[in-house]
């Protein structure tokens, strides 16, 4: 508990200039920073929040910038788990771009929304503007599955995003 504690405060310090939108807290149950390629590898039961966005993962990568230590990406692997407000979803690793607040979610992507998923190879999610758009292999397709409704329309799964 208090190595999660030191590790929050430490990565919440070194990312500072990076939280855009609001604090930027990672916790992991453990942490090793390599100064030379600026970046930190965070391991075990990882957690990235930042407002409402949650990024669950088993190894997480971040890099920064040099001269400021700013928060540029983060390269996340194993059981990734994302949410944000109704909408979650999973793959097998994802990249974060923190300077534009995009997650690329890749390998096995699902994302479920409040009346459906989507499915891909590759899904990108727009964090600010909680836009989301799926892309497929050359020869694979992208999915959308709606579940109908009580009265059995199928309505486009469309968040309501000012909830």
């Amino acid at each position: 508990m208090i190595a999660r504690f030191i590790l929050t405060v430490g990565m919440v310090m070194l990312f500072a200039h990076a939280a855009q939108a609001g604090r930027l807290q990672i916790q992991a149950d453990a942490m090793a920073l390599n100064n030379q390629r600026h970046q930190v590898k965070f391991t075990g039961s990882v957690r990235l929040e930042r407002d409402d966005f949650v990024l669950h993962c088993d190894q997480l990568v971040a890099h920064y910038r040099d001269r400021d230590h700013a928060l540029q990406r983060a390269d996340a692997f194993g059981h990734v788990r994302m949410r944000q407000g109704e909408t979650h979803g999973t793959a097998d690793k994802a990249q974060l771009d923190y300077t534009r607040d995009v997650l690329t979610l890749i390998g096995h992507a699902v994302v479920y929304q409040a009346k459906g998923r989507l499915e891909g190879a590759t899904i990108v999610h727009d964090i600010r503007a909680k836009h989301t758009t799926v892309s497929a292999p050359t020869a694979g397709k992208a999915r959308l599955i709606i579940e109908p409704d009580k009265s059995g329309k199928a309505a486009v799964p469309v968040p309501d995003w000012n909830k």
